[in-house]
């Protein structure tokens, strides 16, 4: 795990789905920054309430749904598919479907895309925006 975060520039890798369909990625799990521990003592938390949700990458409850986000993974729960290339993915062997990010999480993940100039809003869905619907 990096104690800094401006060490690990986030790269956009590049899969294949069963037709030969590119589609992008990033890979999330070096901005995890909870210890195996402290993972499964947010995990006991979260299965002990009722919540609306968990976060990927650090097992903490989430508590209200539009302070979540959303990512679409592919092969594990550390990757963020770019949300206008679902369907593509969704032919892949490893699509999983989403997986949620909590509002602490997302910003470290945002903060480390804003410093590899990609933007969050290709990766993560927002559930901000349907609480304004």
């Amino acid at each position: 795990m990096n104690k800094n975060l401006g060490e690990k520039m986030i790269k956009v890798d590049k899969d294949k789905n069963r037709n030969g369909v590119e589609f992008q990625y990033i890979n999330l799990g070096d901005l995890i920054r909870v210890s195996s521990e402290m993972y499964e003592m947010n995990d006991k938390h979260f299965n002990s309430g009722n919540f609306y949700g968990q976060c990927s990458l650090c097992a903490k409850a989430i508590k209200n749904q539009y302070t979540s986000f959303s990512i679409i993974c592919v092969g594990n729960q550390e990757t963020s598919v770019r949300l206008d290339q679902e369907e593509i993915a969704r032919e892949h062997g490893g699509f999983m479907e989403s997986f949620q990010l909590g509002s602490e999480c997302a910003k470290r993940v945002k903060k480390a895309m804003k410093e590899s100039n990609l933007n969050w809003k290709d990766y993560l869905y927002d559930h901000k925006k349907e609480e304004r619907a």
